[in-house]
């Protein structure tokens, strides 16, 4: 799922110079291995630090929380904090 998110909605269609594809056939024969959450975290982190982007990585869902809120608990909503005016 991680590996068809990114090739769906990744914004450079590049993937910066890297073969997503051969990416997926390296990581997904990976799989077997894994016996953990951690080790599937760790395993899909190794697969995004492929495309060298420093703010793209994958948490587990128990890993973010904010105030004690699970990111699932929170509203859908919210803005980006910009104020655009016509001067």
């Amino acid at each position: 799922k991680v590996w068809s998110t990114i090739n769906n909605t990744h914004f450079d269609p590049t993937f910066n110079g890297v073969d997503w594809n051969t990416v997926k056939i390296k990581y997904e024969a990976q799989l077997g291995n894994i016996k953990t959450n951690q080790n599937l975290t760790d395993l899909l982190n190794r697969m995004v630090g492929e495309l060298k982007q420093s703010h793209l990585r994958i948490y587990p869902a128990n890993a973010i929380s904010i105030n004690g809120t699970a990111p699932t608990d929170l509203p859908k909503t919210g803005n980006i904090g910009l104020d655009l005016r016509l001067i």
